[in-house]
Formats: C-alpha cells, structure tokens, sequence
C-alpha cells in the first residue's frame, strides 16, 4: 500500500523522504480532496501501524487474521491506486 501511495503521489510530481509524509501527504492530496474514499487512508495507516509492531515488537507481531485481513485491503488499495492512475493517463 506504501508503493501504491508513493506512486499516486509521484504521478502528481511529488517525493517524499519519509513514511509519515507519504501517509500524509497522500491524505491531503488524494482523500481530503475527494479523490479517493477515506478507508484507503484508513488502511494505509493501519498496514503501516502494524509494520511498524511486527518489525519492532516481534513478541505481538501480526497474526494469520491480521496478515490475511491487510492483503485483501491491500489487493483492493492496488486496484484503487491502478484505477487512479489509469484515470491521469499515467498506464
């Protein structure tokens, strides 16, 4: 979801150094602005939230449900994000 972000972003021309700003910045330019439903943002956040506990918190990582739930939302977020970038003439 992370890469689908940063693309959807790059096609408008712009770069990010970080994860947070990613997150941000496609909040703003992507959700605030009507362009892509709010759960998108929702589930960007959550994929990165529990990145962040799985690579650091190894002992409370991610279970089969969680992993299982994050790949459905994240086949739905790449659908939306080709969809988008099919809309700006980008694919």
């Amino acid at each position: 979801m992370f890469y689908c972000a940063e693309a959807l972003l790059l096609a408008k021309g712009l770069t990010f150094s970080s994860h947070r700003a990613v997150i941000s910045a496609f909040a703003q330019h992507f959700i605030k602005a009507g362009v892509l439903p709010k759960h998108l943002h929702q589930w960007l956040r959550e994929a990165f939230e529990k990145r962040q506990v799985s690579e650091y918190e190894f002992l409370t990582g991610a279970g089969r449900p969680d992993v299982a739930d994050l790949l459905e939302k994240a086949r739905r977020f790449l659908q939306a994000t080709d969809e988008q970038l099919r809309l700006q003439g980008c694919i």
